[in-house]
């Protein structure tokens, strides 16, 4: 660093300090801060590194889906309309499904750059061919175009389950899977 501190560890999970900050009192601290928390106040990182809510060991891929999943598609929407800028975000609408074990199974990705009429005209797509038992969650920016663009969509979706709502932390909505 540009105080001159090079890092002794030499492996994964190895503590700086164990004689001030032992393994008992990291792992207690690990569990009051919870994955995010720790990943950031303890290794300065924005994000475990082997995922919070979805660990990349445990993903696989299956040759069919099983009957009877819970249905629900939740939405990232782009915050930019340049459609043409090749670094402009994207919109993310992934269908989830959940098994009676609670398992859960990715099912289909819409990803795109879209003006607001193709975000519009995709939710309305992918609503009309999932079906109406499929639940729907987007999210709710703050202030009042927020608000309005989530009337506009709930409006537009009339007839399906959706929610819309103001997004923090780690919460994904998408309570169609996880509740009855």
């Amino acid at each position: 660093t540009s105080i001159g501190f090079e890092d002794p560890r030499t492996k994964a999970d190895e503590l700086l300090w164990p004689g001030m900050f032992g393994a008992a009192e990291i792992a207690e601290l690990k569990k009051v801060l919870g994955s995010y928390d720790a990943a950031s106040q303890l290794q300065q990182l924005p994000a475990p590194l082997k995922g919070a809510l979805i660990k990349p060991d445990g993903i696989g891929i299956v040759d069919a889906l099983p009957v009877g999943l819970r249905m629900a598609r939740g939405w990232d929407l782009a915050s930019t309309t340049e459609v043409e800028n090749k670094t402009a975000d994207w919109t993310v609408g992934a269908l989830l499904g959940r098994d009676e074990l609670g398992r859960i199974f990715i099912c289909d990705i819409r990803r795109f750059r879209g003006s607001p009429l193709q975000v519009e005209l995709a939710l309305k797509s992918a609503a009309a061919l999932d079906g109406n038992e499929v639940g729907i969650s987007g999210p709710q920016d703050p202030g009042q175009a927020g608000k309005s663009q989530a009337a506009s969509f709930m409006s537009q979706l009339a007839g399906y389950d959706v929610e819309f709502t103001p997004e923090t932390g780690i919460y994904l909505g998408l309570r169609s899977i996880y509740y009855d």
